[in-house]
């Protein structure tokens, strides 16, 4: 059983807090609420990034630098920062009605729109949820869809290959 968790809240403290470069500074995280991960982005003269989570820094250049901090409230799950996951794409054609007309061994259908065809033809089935998705959509049997020629952060592909080993029968 997944139970919900306090929403973490960024903070944290850095030593010291000026000095000539080259200075090492040692960041702190001080946050409350449990924080399962840290992305530190630090800009400035110089970047630097880190998902440790108390890091230390080596500022080389002279400057103001700036430490972003950030923090998300969980997902229906209790699940925080769940980024790089992504809904799938499919190659199935959206309708509405497709329960109508499909068969439940082969609950698909192609259709390969052309660049002057009405919009409601460049629809492709999304399957499953992504980071930015409540529960519902969290579950690999729910279909929405988007259009054919869109881009967005949270869908990608799930990438399958042939077992490339030999087979089990083979007795080489």
């Amino acid at each position: 059983m997944i139970s919900k968790a306090a929403v973490p809240v960024a903070a944290f403290s850095g030593t010291p807090v000026s000095g000539c470069a080259p200075v090492v500074v040692h960041f702190t995280d001080l946050s409350t609420g449990t924080p399962t991960s840290w992305a530190w982005s630090i800009t400035g003269p110089a970047t630097f990034t880190s998902t440790l989570q108390s890091p230390n820094f080596t500022f080389t250049v002279a400057g103001t630098y700036t430490v972003n901090v950030k923090s998300y409230f969980p997902n229906d799950f209790g699940l925080y920062n769940m980024a790089g996951n992504v809904a799938e794409w499919t190659s199935s054609a959206f309708d509405e009605s497709a329960s109508t007309f499909v068969s439940d061994l082969a609950p698909t259908f192609e259709r390969e729109a052309k660049a002057n065809d009405p919009e409601v033809l460049k629809r492709k089935v999304v399957k499953g949820g992504s980071w930015k998705d409540v529960g519902y959509f969290l579950q690999n049997s729910t279909r929405t869809y988007e259009y054919q020629d869109t881009a967005k952060s949270y869908i990608g592909f799930r990438c399958v290959t042939s077992f490339l080993g030999r087979d089990i029968k083979d007795k080489r």
